[in-house]
C-alpha cells in the first residue's frame, strides 16, 4: 500500500492548527526566579516609596542614625552591647520609614475618598512623632558616652571656665542662692520642655506645615550635631564632677520638687557638652523668629533665663551654654537650607505629576477611561497637599454609603445624590462650622470660623442630640483636635 499524498492546502492548515506543548518542568523551574524577582522588586518598590515620603527632618534624622551605627560598628570593643544598639537603631528606622510610607498611603486615600479618623490618625503621629524621636536619642547617649575615650573631659571645661571669668562659675553662683531665686531659676530650667511643644503646636493647629517641618528640621539638626560630639568628647557635668564641693543643696518649691524627679529618673550621666537643652531652645527660638515673631518675644527673656539656670542649677558648665548656643544656632543654619532644597524637590515632583495628569485626563478622555484620569489627579493632589499638609475633609460618606448603594441598585443616582448632598450641607452648615478649618489655607483668618468660646465639645454637645448628626461630627474630628483646641487660646 501507498501513502496518500498531502495536498498543499491541509499542509497548511495542519500547519496553523499545530501548537507545541512546553515540557512542564521547564514551566515550573522557572517560576520560582519570576515570583523571587517579583517579591524584591516589591520590596524596593516599597522601600522607595518610603523614603520618597520622607521629608528633611527624616533626612537628618535618619542621617544621624546611619552615623551612629557607623561609629559603634568602629568602636564596638568600647560597648558593652553594641550589637543591640545597632539593632535598636535599625528598628527605630524602620519604624520612621514605616510611618511615613503609612502616612502617604493614608493620604493618598484620603484624597480620592475623603478624610477618615484613620487619616487623622496617622497625620497627627506623623507631626508629633519627632518629640518621642528627641527624647530616645538622648536617653540613648547614657550608652554611647564612653564609645571613643573611656574617661571624662570635665577638668577641661572647668579650666576653661575659670579661664574666661576668673572663677569657677558653678561654685561661685552659689552665693546668690536663696529659696525665691531657686524656685525661679528652676522654674526657667524646666521651660525647656515647653518651647518646641508649644511653638510646634501653635503652628500646627495654624497648619502652617511648612513652618512646623521647618522647626522640627532646625531642631534635629542641632541636637545631631549635639549627639555627635557628646559621643566623642564626653561631659558628666558639674553635678557629678562637683559633688560635694558646694556648701547647701538648692531648696525650694513645687517647681524644684519637679525637676529634682525629673533629673532623679530622666538624668543621663555625661552628654553636658554641648548642652542639648541651650541647643534645643535657640532652635525653637530662632524657629519663633522665622515663623511666629511675637512667639520669640515671649521665648525670649525665658531662654535667657533658662541658660542661666543651667549654670546656677549644677547642671552644666558656662562653655556647654556657648556650645549649646552654636550648635542651635547652626541647626536652624542647616535646617533652613535643607528645608529649601526639599520645597524645590517637592515642587520639581508636583510639576511632573501635573504633567502627567494632563497627559493622562487626555488619554482618558480619548479612550472613556475616566476612572485612570481620577486616579492620576489623586496623586497630583496628594503631591500637593504633602506640600501644604492639608487633609480633606470627609464627606460623611460612612452615613450615607447605605442610601448611595441602594440608589445605585434602584437606578436613581441623581435624584438621591442630589438628597444626600443637600442633608450634608444642612448638618455641615449647622453643626461642623468650627470644624471648616480643615478646609482653609494656613494664610487663612481661621479665627473667624469658631464662635465665641465654642470648641470640641461644645460641638459634640449640640450634635449629641441626634444620633445622625453625632455621627457626622465624630467622623470629622481627630486626634489633633484637642490639641488644636488647647492651643487655640494661644492665638
Amino acid at each position: 500500500m501507498g501513502v496518500e499524498p498531502v495536498s498543499k492546502m491541509e499542509e497548511t492548515r495542519y500547519s496553523q492548527n499545530s501548537a507545541a506543548l512546553p515540557w512542564p518542568g521547564g514551566t515550573w523551574g522557572a517560576r520560582e526566579p519570576a515570583r523571587e524577582q517579583t517579591i524584591a522588586g516589591r520590596v524596593q518598590r516599597e522601600l522607595t516609596a518610603a523614603w520618597k515620603a520622607c521629608g528633611a527632618y527624616e533626612w537628618v534624622a535618619l542621617g544621624y542614625l546611619g552615623v551612629s551605627s557607623a561609629l559603634i560598628a568602629v568602636f564596638a570593643r568600647n560597648l558593652a552591647h553594641p550589637g543591640r544598639l545597632v539593632a535598636t537603631q535599625g528598628l527605630l528606622s524602620a519604624a520612621v520609614l514605616g510611618l511615613c510610607w503609612i502616612y502617604a498611603r493614608s493620604a493618598e486615600r484620603a484624597a480620592r475618598n475623603g478624610g477618615s479618623f484613620a487619616s487623622r490618625f496617622w497625620h497627627f503621629w506623623r507631626h508629633w512623632y519627632p518629640h518621642l524621636f528627641f527624647l530616645f536619642c538622648f536617653e540613648e547617649l547614657a550608652y554611647l558616652v564612653h564609645m571613643v575615650h573611656p574617661g571624662w573631659f570635665d577638668g577641661k571645661l572647668i579650666a576653661a571656665d575659670t579661664w574666661i571669668t576668673g572663677v569657677n562659675p558653678v561654685l561661685w553662683l552659689e552665693r546668690f542662692a536663696n529659696p525665691v531665686l531657686n524656685e525661679y531659676m528652676q522654674f526657667a530650667y524646666i521651660t525647656y520642655f515647653t518651647y518646641l511643644l508649644i511653638l510646634g503646636g501653635i503652628l500646627y493647629y495654624r497648619r502652617d506645615w511648612q513652618g512646623y517641618w521647618s522647626v522640627m528640621t532646625y531642631s534635629m539638626a542641632g541636637y545631631a550635631m549635639g549627639y555627635v560630639i557628646a559621643a566623642v568628647f564626653p561631659i558628666q557635668s558639674p553635678w557629678f564632677q562637683l559633688a560635694g564641693a558646694w556648701h547647701t543643696e538648692l531648696r525650694g518649691g513645687p517647681f524644684t520638687a519637679l525637676i529634682g524627679f525629673i533629673e532623679h529618673y530622666g538624668r543621663v550621666r555625661g552628654a553636658a557638652f554641648p548642652s542639648e537643652h541651650v541647643a534645643g531652645a535657640f532652635a525653637a527660638l530662632w524657629g519663633a523668629w522665622a515663623h511666629r515673631r511675637r512667639v520669640f518675644w515671649v521665648f525670649l527673656p525665658l531662654v535667657v533665663s533658662m541658660c542661666i539656670s543651667t549654670v546656677y542649677g549644677r547642671y552644666h558648665y558656662m562653655v556647654d551654654i556657648f556650645g549649646g548656643i552654636v550648635t542651635g544656632t547652626l541647626g536652624y543654619w542647616l535646617g533652613g537650607k535643607l528645608m529649601r532644597q526639599e520645597k524645590r524637590l517637592i515642587g520639581h515632583g508636583a510639576n511632573e505629576l501635573q504633567a502627567d495628569g494632563e497627559a493622562g485626563g487626555r488619554e482618558a478622555a480619548g479612550d472613556g477611561n475616566g476612572r485612570n484620569a481620577r486616579e492620576i489627579g489623586g496623586a497630583v493632589q496628594t503631591k500637593q497637599q504633602r506640600t501644604s499638609g492639608i487633609i480633606p475633609f470627609p464627606d460623611a460618606g460612612g452615613v450615607f454609603a447605605q442610601e448611595r448603594r441602594g440608589d445605585r441598585s434602584r437606578g436613581n443616582n441623581k435624584r438621591i445624590e442630589a438628597r444626600v448632598g443637600q442633608r450634608q450641607v444642612e448638618l455641615l452648615d449647622e453643626f461642623i462650622a468650627p470644624l471648616e478649618r480643615f478646609q482653609v489655607d494656613r494664610c487663612r483668618n481661621l479665627s473667624s470660623h469658631f464662635q465665641a468660646g465654642a470648641d470640641i465639645f461644645a460641638v459634640l454637645r449640640r450634635a449629641g442630640r441626634e444620633t445622625s448628626r453625632l455621627l457626622v461630627v465624630v467622623g470629622g474630628l481627630g486626634p489633633g483636635d484637642l490639641i488644636a483646641g488647647i492651643f487655640r487660646f494661644f492665638q
